[in-house]
This record gives structure tokens, sequence and C-alpha cells, in this order.
């Protein structure tokens, strides 16, 4: 980290992500997530928000998941790592008192990203479909909840995340966003 640049935005936006059996998942797999998806959102925010906060401006925005409220038990890994980014954001905004610095994490449903497109190809690949066919039918069959019944796109992700980075959305502070076609299943 650059420690003379102190941004007025920062966009938490790193993870990773897999499918694997609990009984499978090796206590380095789990520090991994941990380290990857949870802590790495720590370090970056800690350097950037003090300095948010003594210029009394910036906003902190946290790429999260749907999954981090669901939770999967075909993922529990990157379940928890996104619950606890959740909630480091939501105690984070709790500093921001008083001040013109908000703490926000978006909660993308499922986005067609590379890693999805790996992913989806392995499934093609092991049960013999075409990836055409595959992704056709993923959301329907494996997320019935949603609404939009499709992959959102980055560029829906992206749109969220500049709202949340923009001053329009000022009174929006400590608040998971979702950006989810629907998936969460609740009113609120």
């Amino acid at each position: 980290i650059n420690a003379e640049y102190m941004g007025d935005v920062l966009v938490n936006n790193v993870g990773i992500f897999g499918v694997k059996d609990f009984f499978e998942i090796t206590d380095d797999e789990w520090q991994n997530y941990f380290d990857v998806n949870v802590m790495s959102t720590v370090r970056v925010t800690r350097h950037f928000l003090k300095s948010m906060l003594e210029r009394n401006s910036g906003r902190v925005v946290t790429v999260s998941s749907e999954a981090g409220v669901r939770g999967f038990s075909t993922m529990p890994q990157y379940s928890f790592s996104k619950a606890a980014q959740i909630n480091i954001s939501r105690s984070l905004a709790g500093l921001t008192r008083g001040k013109n610095v908000t703490v926000n994490t978006v909660l993308p449903g499922p986005t067609w990203t590379e890693g999805v497109e790996e992913y989806l190809n392995g499934v093609a690949k092991s049960t013999g479909q075409s990836i055409e066919h595959v992704t056709a039918n993923y959301v329907k069959q494996h997320e019935p909840t949603s609404i939009i019944e499709r992959f959102l796109t980055v560029e829906e992700i992206a749109n969220t995340v500049l709202f949340l980075s923009s001053s329009a959305s000022s009174g929006i502070n400590g608040a998971a966003v979702r950006c989810d076609g629907g998936i969460i299943n609740t009113a609120c």
C-alpha cells in the first residue's frame, strides 16, 4: 500500500470461492479463505479509513456476497468469510458517526465472472452437457428464488458500487445493499 496516497473511495473487491464438501475442507483452506476474503478487507480498510475520518470525507464499499446472509452447505468456507465482511463493515460504520464518511457492503447474487465461467465449464465437462445448456439452466435449477432468473453482470454490480461511492448515497451507512437479482427471499 502506498503510504503517501490516501484515497477518497476504497472498494474492497478481492475474494476466492469454491465448492467443497465441509468434511473435506482442511484447516489451511479455512485459514486461506479467512486471510484472502476477510483480512485483506481489514488491512486495506484500516490503512485508508483513518485518513478518511480525519479529512471528514470518504467512502468504503466492500463487495461481499448474498452467501454471507444465506449461507451455503456446499461452500461454508466462503459463506462464513462473506458474513464476516458484512459484519466488519457494519462495525466500522459505527466509527463514522457524525462524519461525511460511509462504510457499506454490496451483496451480489450469482454474477457472470471468469471464476464462475471456469466453474461452469467444469460442471459441463463433468456432466457431459454443453456449457450453453449448463449456463442457461444454472440459475433456474440452483437458485430458484432468483426473480431475474439469470446471472448478474459485473456492470450491474459496478453500478451499485459506483452509487455507494457517490455523494448521492450519503444517507446510506452501515448497510448491506443487495444487488442479488431477488435471490434473498425476504422483504428486508
